[in-house]
C-alpha cells in the first residue's frame, strides 16, 4: 500500500509567499533482482501546497534501502556484485543520478567491480547538496544511516516548478545478479522547498575550551566561530549531536561545569522547521576534567625538644603546624616522615612534611626539630683522701675521677678532676 505523509510550512509576508517546505513519503517496498530490472516511486505535489510559488529553491531526498535475498526482501548477509543506479526526474522531465551505475557491472559493458559480502538490513541516506561527503566515495551502499551529497547536484532543478509527479527509479545493471539476490526499496521521503530557501547554520568551528583542563565541576567556557544565519539558538549538547540537551546559547559561547571529562556538541537550531535539525551536522570540543598542578604547602619554623629520663624525644605531630592549600581540594591531606610517635634521641632530626590532594598531586617542606638533654648528672666522689710530700716538699695530685661514682639519663657521662692529675700541690 502506498503512503502519503505531507508535511507542508508556508511562511508568508503579507500576500507574499517567503518560503514553502513540502515534504512526501511513499512507503510502497518493492524489490531490485536479476537486473537488470528497476522499480519506480511517485511523489505528488500540488500548487496549492507552495502557496502558489512555482520556483523551488532545494530538494533532498532521504531513501532507506534493505540489502538482502527472497521475495518479499528479507534483510540478510549474503556476497552480491552491485551495479546500482538511483535517478530521480522532477515533473519538467529534468533527469539527475543520485547514485550512478556504483560498486560492480554496468550497461554500457564489462567494468572492473567490486564483490561485496554484506552483513546487514536496511539504512537510510540523506541526499543534500550541503553534505561534504559524496556518495561516490564509498565502496557500497552504507552499512548504517548517514549524510552524502548525490553523485549530481540536486542543485540541477533549481527554478523548476514543483509540483506535479516527481519520480524516483531504482535499478540494478548487472545482468549476472544472483536470483536469490537483492536490493530492496523500503521508503523514500522526497523534500522539495519553494521560496526563498532557509540558510542553514554554519558548522562551528575553531571550537575552544577555556580553561582545560579543570578541576571537577569548576566553570569552562566553550567559544566557536560560525554564524547562526537562519537558525536561532546554538544548541549544546552531550553524548551525541542531537544527544542529551545541556543549554542554549544566541552567542558564540557557553558556560560548562562538567564533574567528568565530558565532549560537547554544538549546532545551530530554529525549531520552526526552517533549519532541518535532523541533518544538521554539529562541532565539538573536549572540557578535560583532570588535576594536574601540585598543592602548596608551608612549613613551621625549627623546633625544639628536650629528651626524657631515659634519653629519649617522642616526635609529636607537627602536620598540624603546616598550611597546605590546593587549586582543587579544599584540604590537602598532610603526613610526617618520621612519624608522629617516632622516638629519637639528642641532636638534629629533619621532618618532612607532604601535601597530597584528590589526585594524588604532591608538594613538600621541611624543618628541623632539635633535641637537647636538659637533665643535669649526678655525681658520687669518694672520701678525703692523704697524701705526703716528697724530699722536695711536694705532692703531685693523682688522677681521682676514677673514686667517683656520676649517673646520667643520658649516656657519655664524662668525669673531670680540678685540680688536675699531675699537679703539684704542697
Amino acid at each position: 500500500m502506498k503512503k502519503l505523509l505531507l508535511i507542508c510550512s508556508i511562511f508568508l509576508l503579507g500576500n507574499v509567499n517567503i518560503n514553502a517546505q513540502v515534504s512526501k513519503v511513499n512507503s510502497t517496498q518493492g524489490t531490485v533482482s536479476m537486473g537488470p530490472t528497476h522499480i519506480s516511486r511517485t511523489f505528488v505535489f500540488t500548487g496549492a501546497e507552495f502557496g502558489g510559488c512555482t520556483s523551488l529553491t532545494e530538494v533532498e531526498l532521504d531513501l532507506r534501502l534493505s540489502v538482502g535475498n527472497g521475495t518479499p526482501c528479507v534483510a540478510a548477509a549474503y556476497g552480491v556484485n552491485e551495479d546500482l543506479n538511483v535517478r530521480l526526474v522532477s515533473p519538467t522531465g529534468t533527469t539527475l543520478d543520485l547514485v550512478q551505475d556504483r560498486w560492480g557491472y554496468w550497461t554500457g559493458g564489462l567494468q572492473p567491480f567490486t564483490f561485496n559480502a554484506f552483513g546487514f538490513g536496511e539504512s537510510t541516506v540523506n541526499f543534500d547538496d550541503d553534505h561534504p561527503v559524496n556518495i561516490t566515495t564509498l565502496t557500497s551502499w552504507p552499512a548504517s544511516n548517514g549524510n552524502y551529497a548525490p553523485h549530481n547536484a540536486l542543485s540541477v532543478f533549481d527554478g523548476e516548478d514543483p509540483a506535479g509527479t516527481w519520480t524516483l527509479h531504482i535499478s540494478d545493471g548487472n545482468a549476472q545478479f544472483a536470483a536469490s539476490d537483492f536490493f530492496c526499496y523500503m521508503t523514500g521521503t522526497l523534500t522539495v522547498t519553494c521560496g526563498a530557501a532557509c540558510t542553514d547554520p554554519d558548522i562551528p568551528s575553531v571550537l575552544s575550551a577555556t580553561p582545560s583542563p579543570i578541576c571537577s565541576g569548576a566553570n569552562s567556557t566553550l567559544s566557536w566561530t560560525g554564524a547562526l544565519n537562519d537558525a536561532t539558538q546554538w544548541h549544546i549538547y552531550t553524548g551525541s549531536c542531537g544527544g542529551t540537551l545541556v543549554g542554549t546559547s544566541a552567542t558564540n559561547s557557553f558556560v560548562v561545569s562538567p564533574t567528568t571529562t565530558t565532549t560537547y556538541y554544538i549546532r545551530g537550531e530554529d525549531g520552526a522547521g526552517c533549519v532541518d535539525e535532523s541533518t544538521g551536522v554539529c562541532g565539538q570540543v573536549t572540557v578535560t576534567v583532570q588535576d594536574i598542578t601540585n598543592p602548596t604547602i608551608t612549613c613551621p619554623g625549627n623546633q625544639v625538644g628536650s629528651v626524657s629520663a631515659s634519653c629519649i624525644f617522642t616526635l609529636p605531630d607537627y602536620t598540624g603546624l603546616a598550611t597546605a592549600t590546593d587549586n582543587c581540594t579544599a584540604s590537602p591531606t598532610v603526613t610526617q616522615v618520621p612519624a608522629p610517635g617516632t622516638n629519637v634521641g639528642v641532636g638534629t632530626t629533619n621532618i618532612v612534611l607532604t601535601a597530597t590532594d584528590g589526585s594524588s598531586n604532591t608538594a613538600n617542606c621541611n624543618f628541623n626539630v632539635v633535641v637537647s638533654d636538659n637533665t643535669n648528672p649526678t655525681i658520687t666522689c669518694p672520701g678525703n683522701q692523704v697524701g705526703s710530700v716528697n724530699a722536695s716538699c711536694v705532692f703531685t695530685l693523682p688522677d681521682y675521677t676514677g673514686l667517683a661514682t656520676p649517673a646520667d639519663n643520658c649516656p657519655g657521662v664524662v668525669v673531670t678532676q680540678v685540680p688536675a692529675p699531675g699537679t703539684n700541690v704542697g
